[in-house]
């Protein structure tokens, strides 16, 4: 992990100082995981027939690869295309273990958050 931050804090040193742009933010990494959640939740759904229908996961898996192609459009849209190129595919690749930690994180601290407690049997069964 530490490798990966300081490749991200490098690579966004470096395309500042060439165009004046940063890919990795807390903003796109927002969107990109939001986007592979949906992606991975809309194919677990679209293959158990969740609901008994599979639209239902094709909808939710095709809204996760929008926000993807919109994250990536906007990468190219600001700036050259081979600095485009080569960031968007860093996004795309370092993004999915930091989705990984970050969702294990939330749900870390949601757990320590509802302060569970154990159960105790009342009747002495």
């Amino acid at each position: 992990m530490i490798a990966i931050y300081r490749f991200m804090v490098w690579f966004n040193d470096f395309t500042y100082i060439e165009v004046r742009y940063r890919f990795f933010s807390l903003q796109s990494f927002g969107w990109y995981a939001g986007s592979y959640i949906a992606m991975y939740a809309g194919h677990h759904m679209f293959i158990t027939h969740w609901q008994g229908d599979t639209l239902n996961g094709a909808i939710v898996m095709i809204t996760g690869f929008l926000i993807f192609i919109i994250q990536i459009r906007s990468n190219f849209k600001r700036i050259p295309i081979l600095i485009a190129l080569a960031g968007s595919l860093a996004q795309s690749i370092l993004y999915i273990p930091m989705t990984i930690l970050a969702l294990a994180a939330l749900f870390i601290a949601i757990a320590a958050a509802s302060r569970i407690r154990p159960a105790f049997c009342i009747n002495g069964e």
